[in-house]
């Protein structure tokens, strides 16, 4: 079922699935989706379902519907994370909200658009995050870089295993390029770590932050990988994305049923990713 992000201008962000029917966004009270911004018109925007997904249509509305900063004129179709403006309000729009397997779903507490998360930081965060980027603008070495990042983000962030995933090769394909853990029955270098890839793809795919309770329902999709993934209990996984495309990702996970992984750690992972991807950019360009 398609969701839709909503990040008003002020308030908390919140999220709605969308109804198989037309979907009127406005400042009228009898807009399925009410927005109270006064830059936003009474009848502002419709989304509707089409013969391939979703669309979007502006109705005549003062100040325009933009689709990724550009202003709409027509029908225009909807993609996974395409960014809605409406007034002064952020519309994330998420076509598939989780990710499938043999007729299963990836059992995810919390799968948000990168790019929500990205438009409100946090005041503690930025501190990290410009620490974080002053360790990594002198580096010229993608291997370097990963490594770093990775020693860096397990110190702020506690995790048993951890793995940085590059693009390469065409096809492009992940690559994983350094690992940290606290494990004692895995080497601190050890590549590859068997990670869950239908977490990584849904990630990567849909340029979505994943936190994910791990289920013993799951662990039939690890086959040899066994007692290690039987192990997992609490999962993150970001892309690597530095504002134009997704270069890779970053996995994490804990053993631990008591101590898993919170909102809190998912946001600050989804900055320090973002960074890193910036960082790695720069120097994939010399």
């Amino acid at each position: 079922m398609p969701v839709l992000f909503i990040y008003p201008n002020a308030g908390e962000s919140y999220r709605l699935e969308l109804p198989t029917a037309e979907f009127i966004i406005g400042r009228s009270p009898g807009c399925a989706l009410n927005l109270k911004d006064s830059a936003c018109s009474r009848k502002h925007a419709a989304i509707f379902p089409t013969g391939l997904g979703y669309a979007v249509r502006d109705l005549g509305s003062t100040n325009g519907t933009y689709v990724n900063a550009l202003r709409i004129t027509g029908d225009t179709e909807l993609k996974a994370g395409d960014k809605l403006e409406i007034g002064t309000t952020i519309i994330y729009f998420e076509e598939r909200f989780a990710a499938e397997t043999s007729g299963a779903k990836t059992a995810a507490r919390d799968v948000l658009p990168v790019g929500g998360i990205l438009e409100k930081p946090d005041v503690n965060c930025e501190i990290t995050i410009t620490e974080f980027r002053d360790g990594l603008t002198r580096l010229t070495s993608l291997e370097e870089a990963a490594s770093r990042i990775m020693e860096f983000i397990v110190e702020r962030i506690h995790m048993d295993r951890g793995v940085l995933m590059l693009m390469e090769g065409s096809p492009a394909q992940l690559a994983q390029k350094a690992a940290r853990t606290s494990c004692p029955i895995v080497q601190a270098e050890a590549l590859p770590i068997p990670v869950y890839q239908d977490i990584v793809r849904t990630a990567v795919g849909a340029n979505a932050a994943v936190l994910m309770p791990h289920s013993p329902d799951d662990e039939s999709r690890y086959h040899d990988e066994g007692e290690m993934i039987a192990a997992v209990h609490s999962i993150l996984c970001v892309p690597l994305w530095n504002g134009k495309e997704v270069i890779g990702a970053i996995y994490a996970d804990r053993f631990s049923a008591l101590h898993p992984f919170e909102d809190t750690d998912l946001r600050l992972l989804v900055w320090l990713a973002f960074t890193a991807a910036c960082e790695l950019g720069r120097i994939s360009r010399g």
